[in-house]
């Protein structure tokens, strides 16, 4: 939870400025997720899928990704593409709540993986051609 006694599931931010609180761009926010609160979701929040992704990141077992990803395809997408890096401590449970990973994090987490596994394929291809 980014700010004590203030919970809350997503969050978008935005960069302002402090004296006269004009906001810098509409095209730069930070947006989080907070796995903690999942139970917080508004109806908003679900109707756009945020609790399917934010659980799926929060699972700890191949079983729970595929069972939460089923009958969606664009969790099945990931969850395919984290079965193919075979990432295993991506999967440990996190005993801390404290140090839970953030969304952000995850998705960061997520978003290399996906690089790397194009790097990969573009690699192999010049290697055949």
């Amino acid at each position: 939870m980014p700010f004590q006694g203030l919970p809350e599931f997503y969050a978008s931010y935005k960069l302002l400025n402090e004296k006269n609180h004009h906001v810098y761009s509409d095209k730069f926010s930070l947006r989080m997720l907070d796995l903690t609160c999942i139970h917080l979701a508004t109806q908003q929040d679900i109707a756009c899928h945020l609790d399917r992704w934010a659980r799926l990141f929060q699972a700890t077992t191949w079983e729970e990704i595929k069972m939460i990803a089923k009958h969606h395809t664009d969790l099945i997408e990931a969850s395919e593409t984290l079965f193919t890096l075979k990432k295993p401590s991506f999967f440990k449970p996190l005993t801390n709540p404290s140090k839970n990973r953030s969304a952000g994090s995850g998705r960061a987490h997520h978003i290399n993986g996906q690089r790397s596994l194009r790097h990969s394929n573009i690699r192999a291809k010049q290697i055949s051609a």
